[in-house]
């Protein structure tokens, strides 16, 4: 959900609608974009009361994710060099109007469809992450003076389907493999997230099932 919410970041405000709007060119987004993404971490501060509805001590969950640091950012820079031709190099431009709601819903269906059966089992938590990231948006939004929506201009993505798979691959092949997704799991369990809150890890890429102390092997038709 935290690689996820790095994402949204990058696209916060962006999903798809049938409406034409000047395209952003990179210039005028890079301050606003290192604005937002400088934001984060303060921001989930100040939303650090959800940790507590998963029985959660918030530093130590935090220090899970800031171990990982490093490759939460490659990642970052890897789905912005993907989606470099998102902004254009110069004014006159026009994109579809397209809004984060949209993506937010992809990125959950996607989250589900992983967890398959499981899926039911976590929701509570899901939940609790959906919470979670719309208190930091809007906190972001909030800080940053709502510096894209001052803009009034949008980006040129394509799917959410694209851009979700796209930004699984940045993030496999920056080091959130199998054994780092683990060493999360039982982070987070340290941390003090509920049993049911951490019943199953899994890996999008993977062919394993992750429970915290166990790997199970599954086939590929569970991951299609």
């Amino acid at each position: 959900m935290t690689i996820l919410f790095s994402f949204l970041i990058i696209f916060s405000g962006y999903g798809i609608q049938c409406e034409l709007i000047r395209q952003c060119t990179c210039d005028e987004i890079r301050h606003c974009r290192e604005r937002m993404l400088s934001l984060v971490k303060p921001c989930a501060d100040k939303c650090q009361r959800y940790a507590n509805k998963v029985e959660a001590n918030y530093e130590m969950l935090k220090n899970c994710f800031l171990q990982n640091e490093e490759k939460l950012s490659q990642t970052i820079n890897c789905t912005q060099n993907i989606f470099h031709n998102a902004c254009a190099t110069k004014p006159g431009y026009y994109v579809q109007k397209i809004y984060f709601e949209s993506l937010e819903i992809a990125g959950l269906a996607e989250i589900n469809r992983v967890l398959g059966d499981y899926a039911r089992t976590i929701q509570p938590l899901i939940a609790i992450g959906r919470r979670f990231l719309r208190c930091a948006r809007d906190c972001i939004d909030r800080s940053s003076k709502y510096c894209y929506d001052h803009l009034k201009c949008g980006l040129n993505l394509p799917s959410n389907s694209e851009i979700i798979q796209k930004s699984k691959h940045c993030a496999i092949i920056n080091g959130f493999d199998n054994i780092a997704i683990q060493q999360i799991c039982f982070c987070a369990a340290s941390a003090g997230i509920s049993d049911e809150a951490r019943l199953n890890w899994y890996f999008p890429e993977g062919e394993i099932n992750l429970r915290c102390g166990a790997v199970v092997p599954i086939s590929k038709s569970e991951l299609s």
